[in-house]
């Protein structure tokens, strides 16, 4: 038995990272947490942390997938990835920690994609929100303006092809709220349920 850990900047860039872990290996996520402000001048300037455990040869092959799905959206300076082989009671129960409640969900037919949006200031992410809402048919699964800094966290969920076009609408809202506060705008298609469990998607 191993846990693993990957911290990284930007809760977005976790989601994403962890999500490629998951559908790689047999692990479970046992904790999410997020430390803020990482850097007041950093591109995502909150440093968020996903712990999981499993077989020690699953959470390293975890590892690895997560670091490099974490490169695509951040430097390797901001992309951190360490395992604990056989951890002791104590230190497992560290890696517990967790500012998200983990539930397991429901699956929806119709939500076969997720959408993840990390926006600089709660203003600015109304405005790209309110541009993908009249653009494609999805929803707002989470809107967290308290992870950290100045950063807005928000998932939208929906058909892949309606995730798509609304992520798509974010991007363009760049050209009304700058395209440099768009930090993350990226679509997971078939979110594993051990993600649905970190969104709680049946709310």
């Amino acid at each position: 038995m191993a846990i693993g850990f990957l911290e990284c900047a930007g809760y977005g860039t976790v989601l994403y990272a962890m999500d490629k872990a998951c559908k790689a290996a047999e692990v479970r996520i046992i904790g999410i947490d997020t430390i803020n402000p990482k850097d007041a001048g950093a591109f995502i300037p909150l440093t968020a942390q996903a712990k999981f455990e499993g077989g020690t040869d699953d959470v390293k092959e975890a590892c690895e997938y997560a670091r490099r799905a974490a490169l695509d959206l951040a430097g390797p300076e901001d992309v951190l990835t360490e395992i604990i082989e056989r951890p002791f009671e104590g230190t497992k129960r560290l890696s517990q920690i967790t500012k998200t409640e983990l539930r397991k969900t429901k699956d929806k037919k119709n939500l076969t994609a997720v959408g993840v949006l990390e926006i600089s200031y709660f203003s600015n992410t109304v405005v790209a929100v309110d541009q993908a809402l009249k653009t494609a048919d999805v929803r707002i699964v989470s809107c967290h303006k308290k992870l950290g800094g100045k950063m807005c966290h928000t998932v939208l969920a929906g058909m892949t092809s309606e995730v798509q076009a609304a992520v798509e609408a974010v991007k363009e809202a760049g050209r009304l709220i700058g395209a440099e506060n768009i930090k993350t705008a990226v679509v997971i298609c078939n979110p594993h349920p051990e993600i649905k469990k970190i969104l709680n998607m049946n709310k």
